[in-house]
């Protein structure tokens, strides 16, 4: 087995986050012909069909913090680098870059670094200083004492062959701080026509989307490469594209938001005016407090749905004219000639609450969820604007 497999970094949960938003952010780019492996040639590498081979190094530490010039994981890095180049393929235009949430402090070596193709005599030379300081602190040590943690690499970076140094200074890049790889995928998807108000969720659905292709492979027994067509259509790119791109609203969301409402157990809405409506031609209570987590979840879409510029106040007020369109319809069609003191006044009131509930409910020709459309006639039972008595106006309104 080669260096380059052997060499395995230390991911905590957050690296592993880390690396999949800098390896998403590489796959954005990927051109027809090009691929991306993970851990292969090195945490991520990306080949082209121009023969370019990038070599990915990504760094992630909970503490955050600065890239310093005695960093163990540059010194690991930058010799895990050296060690591999007898394995890399030859006729190769290669690159070396490290991606770490990290920032890059003002030490002599960082700074160097920042631009390495200009500065290869003066790391070089950093390289060599920095070795000597550890040797002769080294050299003081008693026996006993443990080695300075980056010695290993110091001395063999600082004993290597100039001209492999100097290959890997020629292709040296530094990429830091992990909100700019976030926005750097959010400026691709922006590129590729996505609304700027779904780019959070088509990122998660892409950052998703990997994860699932990356652990299949690895369960599998799979190394992960993902081709350009792997991406686009196995991976389902494509049909994310489309449906970020669509205009067509997503009105499910309400399950999400009934789900969220229904588990948090303890809703109360007994002094609301639908549910003293709803009591009042004998609905239990578990139906009250069902019709209640809809009117919240239809509430809760609504608002996010206007905030994402997906549902204006016309739509809001055509729905709500909708509904009681639909609703008076009914209503006069149930109660017919009986009033109030009828006996079957009550049955014709449930009547008109079944009737009013099933009914289903458009948006610019989008049939919407039973549950949402339960939910806006509830609501409108609130204010109220209808109900399901004869003279509910008189009995609720305030």
């Amino acid at each position: 087995m080669g260096h380059l497999e052997q060499t395995a970094a230390d991911k905590s949960a957050l690296g592993f986050e880390y690396q999949d938003l800098v390896l998403v952010n590489t796959l954005l780019g990927l051109k027809p012909g090009e691929q991306i492996g993970l851990e292969v040639f090195d945490d991520i590498h990306t080949e082209s069909i121009s023969d370019d081979l990038c070599l990915i190094q990504v760094k992630h530490s909970l503490l955050g913090g600065n890239i310093t010039e005695r960093d163990i994981d540059l010194w690991k890095t930058l010799y895990n680098w050296l060690k591999s180049l007898p394995e890399l393929p030859q006729g190769k235009n290669i690159t070396f870059q490290i991606y770490s949430n990290k920032t890059l402090n003002n030490q002599n070596l960082i700074v160097l670094l920042n631009s390495a193709k200009a500065n290869k005599e003066k790391i070089i030379a950093a390289i060599s200083d920095i070795f000597m300081d550890i040797k002769a602190k080294e050299s003081l040590k008693d026996k006993t004492d443990s080695a300075n943690p980056i010695f290993k690499y110091a001395e063999a970076l600082a004993t290597a062959k100039k001209e492999e140094i100097e290959f890997i200074l020629e292709r040296f890049h530094f990429h830091t701080d992990t909100a700019s790889v976030t926005h750097q995928i959010n400026d691709k998807l922006l590129y590729l026509a996505v609304p700027n108000t779904k780019l959070d969720d088509t990122r998660k659905f892409v950052v998703g989307a990997y994860k699932e292709y990356k652990v299949a492979s690895i369960v599998g027994g799979e190394k992960v490469i993902i081709t350009y067509d792997t991406f686009r259509i196995q991976m389902g790119f494509e049909r994310i594209l489309r449906s970020s791109r669509s205009n067509e609203v997503d009105y499910d969301r309400f399950y999400d938001k009934y789900y969220h409402f229904q588990q948090l157990g303890d809703l109360s809405f007994l002094t609301s005016t639908f549910s003293y409506q709803l009591k009042d031609i004998g609905l239990p209570h578990e139906d009250v407090i069902e019709h209640g987590i809809e009117m919240l979840a239809t509430a809760d879409l609504i608002r996010d749905l206007k905030k994402e510029g997906d549902f204006t106040h016309q739509d809001d007020a055509r729905l709500a004219a909708q509904c009681e369109m639909s609703w008076k319809k009914i209503h006069r069609q149930t109660h017919g000639t009986f009033n109030q003191k009828t006996p079957r006044a009550l049955l014709a009131a449930q009547a008109c609450y079944d009737a009013t509930l099933k009914k289903e409910l458009k948006l610019k020709n989008i049939s919407l969820p039973d549950g949402f459309s339960k939910g806006k006639f509830i609501a409108l039972s609130d204010l109220p604007s209808i109900g399901w008595k004869v003279d509910w106006k008189e009995l609720y309104s305030k």
